[in-house]
């Protein structure tokens, strides 16, 4: 227990504070029995001499002594105390933790089979539900890009139109985010992921309005650049008022005095205006680029013969 409860301390110092256990209360007391000579703060090697520790700190505050051992001295635990910082920190740590005391305690292992040591605490049953709600929260998002994909694909009825004209503007704000929390070092947790699910919501109900609108300009005018234009000219402004809106909203969160929730705001701003820069521009280019009719597939080849037929009109004539 002092060679892990040691190698952490120096170790590990920027992170772990203190550490207290059985070995403290040991050699603490060895010490006062000592006249308090510095040189004597260590576990006596003389077994008559720990006997007697053990001996005084056994008749000394019970809750106290059950706190690092219990009362037969078959349990016992290591307290370590760390400071406030990022999830991905803890999680080295603990895994360091399993690694040093797996080492360590090797040759007890071998000479006790049924000894158990664990790795528990606050901490880092912080770390395994932020874990297990980080890989939940992957799998929502899978899930919920997979479900809007269809969904668009049933709604506009093509794959081009559905899945590619789409999706891609509302990946592009989830793109931007990513990116940066990369650029600012910013962890994978629960608060930056649920950015994500907010940010599609958004995204999609405004993609949605557009390409809606923009069908009905379509079958109005018959050409791509004026349906655009009308559909920019009627929606534009609600769209970047409500984003406005939204994204000055969240900012004020960057304020609070959690980091986690600051970030959260600041991110989530950030991607609602990103998503309506891909509404408002991406998605137009797109559009005109891939020249979206929302046609079936008979519909397009009655206007390929209509084109055609044209043609030769032109050249007979």
């Amino acid at each position: 227990m002092d060679q892990l409860q040691k190698k952490l301390l120096n170790e590990q110092s920027e992170l772990v504070v203190r550490g207290m256990s059985l070995v403290n209360v040991v050699k603490t007391t060895n010490q006062v029995l000592n006249e308090n000579r510095t040189e004597m703060y260590k576990i006596p090697q003389d077994r008559k001499a720990l006997e007697e520790v053990l001996f005084l700190f056994n008749n000394g505050n019970p809750d106290d002594r059950r706190n690092l051992v219990s009362d037969d001295y078959r349990k016992a635990s290591i307290h370590l105390s760390v400071r406030n910082t990022h999830f991905t920190k803890y999680r080295d740590l603990i895994n360091l933790v399993e690694s040093e005391k797996n080492q360590i305690f090797k040759p007890l292992a071998e000479l006790y089979p049924k000894m158990d040591i664990r790795v528990t605490g606050p901490v880092v049953m912080e770390v395994h539900q932020e874990l297990y709600v980080t890989e939940s929260l992957y799998r929502s998002l899978f899930i919920t890009l997979a479900v809007i994909s269809v969904i668009l694909l049933f709604l506009f009825g093509s794959i081009r139109e559905g899945f590619l004209v789409a999706l891609i503007p509302n990946l592009f704000p989830i793109t931007i985010i990513f990116g940066l929390m990369g650029i600012l070092g910013f962890p994978l947790d629960t608060f930056t992921l649920v950015v994500v699910p907010v940010v599609i919501g958004i995204a999609v109900d405004d993609t949605i309005h557009f390409l809606t609108h923009y069908k009905l300009e379509l079958q109005k005018y018959g050409n791509v650049k004026e349906a655009l234009k009308h559909t920019l000219n009627e929606i534009g402004q609600s769209v970047i008022f409500t984003s406005l809106i939204l994204s000055s909203g969240l900012f004020f969160m960057t304020w609070a005095s959690s980091i986690p929730i600051s970030r959260f705001g600041m991110l989530a701003g950030i991607a609602i205006l990103a998503a309506m820069i891909a509404d408002l521009l991406l998605l137009p280019v797109l559009c005109q680029l891939l020249n979206v009719r929302f046609e079936s597939s008979s519909e397009k080849s009655r206007r390929a013969k209509t084109i055609n037929l044209g043609k030769k009109e032109i050249n007979f004539e």
